[in-house]
Order: C-alpha cells, then structure tokens, then sequence
C-alpha cells in the first residue's frame, strides 16, 4: 500500500509550511548511512496495581511532527493527487485524543455531477425514498427474475444492511394493485387486461431497468392484491401459550386492516364475511390456534374474490422468531417456532395455489424441528452467491459507478475496496453510502443483538483456535456448516453461554454457522459439500469488528482494560522512525506496556503461557495501529526465497507492518532464558530466513524496498516469568537493496 508519491510528498511539505501545524515545529531528521542501528531493552515483571496498570501511557500526548496539534478543530493536512485534488487514502497527519482515538475531517467532500452531497434518506428502507436518491443502484430486475423463477416461493437470507427491506419493498411497489379508501382501483384501466400506467408507483420506475421487459410489465405490474408481513416481533412478548398466539394475530391483524373493506364484498359468502369481521373487529378471543394458522389462506382467498387474481405474499425479518428465542436466555420453549412456521405452512403448502408468488427475506436459514420447515419453499442463502445474490449488496460494477458519480479516486476507491469489499466480490452497500455520505474510511456496518449474546464462545478454546486462523496464515478456518439452524441448535447455543469454555466443537461450529449467515465470514470455496466448508473474514471492517471483540473478551478473561492493548499501538504509531533515540525510546515504552499486560495473565493461573499466547497479545497490541494506518502482513502467503536451499521453507515472520512508508517485522518467543541471546537469535531468525523478501514483494507492497525509508526489526521475548525483553535492529530501505543482509550477524 503507497501512502503518498515522491512528487506529493514535496507538496505535502509546501502544505505543511503555509498550514498552522508549521507553528508547532517539525523535528530534525537523521540519515543513516550505516547498514544498521542496533538496541535491545528488558522490561522486569513486576506487579503493578490496578488503578497504575490502567494509566499506563495515558498522560498528555507530546504533539510532535507525527501528530496533528491538540485542537480538534485544527485543520487536516491532506494530500493532492497530481491533478490537485484533495484525496487520500488515510489523513497524513493523524491527530488523537487522550485515549489515542483519531479525530480527523473527511477525506474528500463527496459530491455528484451537480454539486450535491451524497443522499443517504435518512437511511429509510422504502423504495419510493431510495428511488429518487443520488446514491440509488438499479435492482428493479430482481422483480421480473423472482416471477420467473421455477419455485413458487422463495427464503433469500443476506446480512443486515444488504437492501433487503427496500428489495421487498420494490416488489410491492411493482405488483400492487393501488386502490383508494373504499378498495377501488386508482388506475382509470380495466388491470386485468390492460397494461397500467398512470398511477404514482408506476412513476417510481421510470427510467428503470425493468422498464426493457415490457411484455412483463404490462402483463403484470399494479395487477395484484399484496399480502405483506413483519416477523421482527414474533416471540417479542416471551414463549407462553398466550403471548406466542397474541404475537401471531398481531402480525395478521396488520394484513387484515389493510383490506377491510373486502370483508364488505357481497360475493364473500355470509360465513366468510363473518370470520374476516371477526379479524378486523380485533376480537381475538373468539379466535382459537387453528382459527389463526388458517387466517392468511383465508385471506388471500377473499382477496382472489374480491380482486379476480391471486396475491403476492411478502414476509420480512421472517427469523425475528428465532432472533428472540436466541436472546431471551429464559426462553427454552421452541413453541413459538413450532406455531409461527404452522402459520407460514398453511399459506405457503403447494396443494393450496392460493398466492401467485412468495417473497420472504431474513438474516438466518431457520427451522423448527421438523422434518419440512417450509414446504415448496427454495432457500437462497447469500453467502453461497445464490441466483438472487448479485441483488444484495453492490457489485463491483456499480460500485465503481458510485465511485466516478462522486469522482472518488483510484487510492480512496482502492481503500474503500480494501475495507468493504469481500462479499463474492460484492460491496456492503451501507458502508459504501455512509463512506460517500461521511468522506470517511470507517467501520460503519456494527452489529449488536445476536452476535453480543454469544460473544463469549470468543473464549472458548476451540474458537480461539479458528479465530487464530482466520487472522494468520491462510486465513481461513473450517467449520462443520448447517443449511439450517433449528430450534434445537439454538437451545444448544443457549445451555452453553454461561459456561463457554466447556462448550464442545459441534457447538462452537454452530456460533460460526451465525457469524456466516450474518455477514461477519463468507466461505473461500464452493459448496461442494455440505458438511464442512472452509470460512474467511471478508474485509477489514469486519475483521476490526472481530479483532475487537476477541481483546474485549481477552481482557475480560484476564481482568484488564481493553484500552492497554490500544496504548501498545500508541508508541509505535507516534514513532519517529528517522530518529535512533526515538525508536530505542518507543519501543521501550511498547516493552513496558507489553509488560502489563503479561502482568495481567501472570494473575490468571488457568492460563498457560506459550509462543502462540504471545503472538497473539502482541497481534492484538498492533492490531490499532494496522486499523488506523498500516497493511498487517501477519502469517501472509508463503514468500520463496531465490536461495534454492530456502525452497519449500515457510518465509514470513509472525507479524509484519508496513507504515508510512516505515516496515516493522515482529518476531515472538516464548523462551525460558531471558537472555538477550535469545532476542539476538531471534533478529537473525528474520535476517537469515529472509522474512524481509515479502516487503519487496508487489502484491503487498506495490513501491518495495525503494519507497521504504527505514525498516526495523524487532524480536520480543516472555519468559517463564513473564519478564518481557527485546532486541531491534534497523536499516533504511537503500540498504536492503545494496547489503546482503543475510551476512549480518546481530
């Protein structure tokens, strides 16, 4: 990753020297000429209390040259690409606040052909808001390929925020047969024969794709009754008898109101009329459980007699149910699963043919604990790129149109690319609009709720394993995958979150079957097979979202503030890597706040310490300073050496950063001797193992050695003690182009 070019590095300097930032001085640079600078420091372990081991590091920021001035309101220095403008992939100059968050302005100020900022509509999921946007992406064929499609009814899953409400709510606007107050047709056409064209949703699709298929539109669009549902509150009220039957005739009731006067038509039989009154009078006690699962077949067949043709039925949040029996830890009745799929059954059943089609979205694959959950029903899940998917999300297509629409630059898109991209090449489409709407590159997509009740399998031993995998290495795990969670998983899931260290692998694969259907893993293969399936993390949004849940629950287990893993980040991100004295002093400064961290651990008997523990606080301890600014290469593909002896050797250290234009390569042990022997060894680990080579690679660094001003290597050591020591050694990026570095002995 290039953070900025010879040529605007000189504009960046006249930038500095006409901003007020110049007042606050620039620090004096030192050349190295020699092939290395060497240092090495111990921290001793010591027990500190808790009140010192929170503030540690946390006393007023020294505002140097790395650094904006205190103020927030201080302006940001941007950099200009060659024609001028003010873009760039991360501000030059980060400034932070006590607690070394980063307060900056935008980026670059997002605006269209016509000056215009980039609309968000209050992030309302209504088409008719959406539509007229400047931000909006054309996904109206998903209309005319729903109604094509061989099922009849269909389950589409995909993340939060991935356009699923506004995706139905787009069918609706197509197929509904627009009606005044007393159910008669707005449009002055016979809709049963005629194509309708003159009524307001028809104005929504003006200009639209689907508007080439016009044999569909005039055979099918404002021609049909729908019958639309909100499962989001099912089971909201708890799992007795008389709340799950109180939750279901709410849901109906909402679809009954909206036809009231059908139940006025005199081609409605006397019985008939009856029951639908019964409905709209909200008389539920006169409404027994079989009353209430035949309810939507009897509704849509009074709207065919009052109408002449069959409803559209559309379902959203179908899995609330599944949502709050996950969450209401009292909760161990899978009853009002069982009832709510009763319900959807009786309509959807394929002897009925009383809808012309069906549409139901969620997040989770869900069932009860029978043998058909939905009958002639197709689930499409989104993360195995089913034919509904390219409608989720954006594609590279239209994100790149969005791109040019707000002309965002080749480094910005590229970052953005980087940071929400992942998804079988498709965009989260929330945190492309927040982007362009902020001018910011930041974690927009958040999630709570589910993923926060089971955030403590992140403890588990067998998860911690695949998370580890999931941030080194290849970066990918297997988990044993479900098509469906069912009642009975849930219940699992449940039993086990108070003790989640005892929870057996079936049970954490079954968490990670959630983290995939939400959006937080997608699968690196095809689904050759249904039992195991290879996971990664999609992108660096939500790889920082994991990140920081793994630290949360880290520093629970070890009874610590999570902040300390933020204040390691600190001295590395302030360093001046042109200064010898700085980086001897920064990275003393990391050793002792390394220490308090081992500190913690050493408290907590039940850990054993190891190499692999070590690697892992000191990823987690850099992981801030990777979010902000840096590429993290930890655990990156095999690089091969041009030494045919070194052929086949794995090549990468544990972790390596790349960082304005600076590199750090980490190399952790856990070794008995506290020896500065054993630092030294490790520093000649990376030299003659040439895990260096990877810096000079383009796939991870595009400018190689010769855009590297300086690189250091550092190797950092915890005994048995939990002493923390460490080595460094440096040179500039000129020596690792002239030196044969493999003859350096440290």
């Amino acid at each position: 990753m290039k953070f900025f070019t010879k040529k605007n590095k000189k504009r960046l300097i006249a930038a500095l020297m006409f901003s007020n930032a110049f007042n606050y001085g620039i620090t004096e640079q030192t050349n190295f000429k020699t092939s290395g600078i060497h240092g090495t420091g111990v921290t001793p372990s010591k027990t500190r209390s808790n009140a010192e081991a929170l503030t540690i590091g946390s006393s007023p920021h020294n505002y140097q040259t790395s650094e904006f001035p205190p103020s927030e309101n201080e302006p940001v220095i941007a950099a200009v690409d060659e024609g001028g403008s003010k873009f760039f992939s991360e501000p030059v100059i980060a400034a932070v606040d006590k607690g070394g968050s980063y307060f900056s302005e935008p980026a670059f100020v997002p605006v269209d052909r016509d000056g215009k900022r980039a609309e968000t509509g209050d992030f309302k999921p209504e088409f008719k808001t959406i539509r007229h946007l400047n931000t909006f992406v054309d996904k109206t064929m998903l209309i005319h390929d729903f109604f094509k499609h061989d099922h009849q009814s269909v389950v589409v899953t995909a993340p939060r925020a991935f356009g699923k409400t506004v995706n139905l709510d787009m069918i609706q606007c197509f197929f509904e047969l627009e009606v005044n107050a007393q159910g008669e047709p707005v449009t002055i056409y016979n809709y049963v024969t005629d194509p309708v064209t003159d009524t307001p949703n028809f104005n929504l699709f003006q200009g639209t794709k689907i508007l080439s298929q016009v044999n569909f539109m005039n055979e099918h669009f404002g021609k049909h009754p729908v019958i639309r549902l909100n499962g989001k509150y099912i089971g909201s009220n708890g799992s007795n008898v008389e709340n799950r039957i109180k939750d279901c005739k709410e849901m109906i009731l909402e679809a009954y109101l909206k036809y009231d006067y059908v139940c006025k038509n005199p081609k409605l039989k006397e019985p008939q009329r009856h029951q639908c009154n019964l409905w709209i009078t909200q008389d539920f006690s006169k409404k027994r459980d079989s009353a209430v699962i035949g309810a939507l077949p009897e509704l849509a067949e009074y709207l065919f007699i009052h109408f002449g043709t069959k409803p559209i039925f559309l379902l959203d949040e179908y899995d609330g149910v599944a949502s709050h029996y996950m969450e209401d830890e009292y909760n161990t009745d899978p009853g009002n699963i069982r009832f709510y799929f009763d319900i959807l059954n009786d309509l959807l059943k394929d002897n009925t043919g009383l809808i012309e089609k069906g549409f139901i979205t969620g997040i989770f694959q869900i069932a009860p604990n029978i043998p058909s959950p939905l009958r002639n029903v197709e689930k499409l899940p989104f993360h195995r790129n089913s034919v509904f998917s390219k409608y989720y999300g954006f594609s590279k297509q239209e994100f790149e149109d969005l791109m040019d629409k707000f002309s965002v630059n080749q480094n910005l898109r590229n970052e953005a690319t980087t940071f929400y991209n992942g998804y079988n090449e498709r965009f989260n489409p929330w945190s492309i609009i927040k982007f362009l709407s902020n001018g910011k590159i930041e974690p927009y997509w958040v999630q709570t709720g589910i993923v926060e009740t089971f955030s403590c399998f992140y403890r588990n031993t067998y998860a911690h394993d695949k998370f580890w995998s999931l941030t080194h290495g290849s970066k990918t795990c297997e988990i044993g995958y479900r098509r469906s969670l069912t009642s009975n998983d849930i219940l699992s899931l449940k039993n086990n979150v108070k003790y989640p260290h005892d929870a057996d692998p079936i049970v954490i694969d079954l968490f990670f079957n959630i983290l995939l259907e939400q959006g937080y893993l997608v699968s690196s293969q095809k689904y050759e097979s249904y039992s195991f399936i290879q996971v990664k993390i999609p992108n660096r949004e939500v790889e920082k979202e994991i990140i920081y849940r793994m630290t949360s629950e880290m520093s629970l287990i070890f009874h610590f503030s999570r902040k300390l893993f933020a204040d390691c980040s600190k001295y590395i991100k302030n360093m001046d890597f042109q200064s010898h004295e700085d980086i001897k002093v920064k990275l003393q400064n990391f050793s002792d706040s390394f220490q308090v961290i081992t500190n913690a651990i050493k408290t907590n008997s039940t850990v054993h310490l190891s190499e692999k523990l070590v690697d892992t606080l000191l990823y987690m301890a850099l992981y801030d300073l990777y979010l902000a600014h840096g590429i993290l290469l930890t655990g990156a593909p095999e690089i091969r050496a041009e030494s045919s002896k070194a052929v086949g050797q794995r090549l990468t250290s544990d972790i390596i950063i790349i960082y304005r234009q600076n590199a750090i390569i980490f190399e952790p042990k856990q070794l008995v001797n506290k020896s500065t022997t054993i630092l030294k060894k490790a520093i000649n680990q990376i030299i003659q193992k040439k895990y260096y080579t990877i810096l000079n690679n383009p796939v991870y660094n595009p400018g190689g050695f010769e855009e590297l001003n300086r690189i250091v290597f550092v190797a950092i050591n915890v005994d048995d003690e939990y002493n923390v020591g460490y080595d460094y050694y440096t040179f500039s990026g000129a020596d690792m182009l002239s030196t044969p570095l493999t003859t350096v002995k440290v």
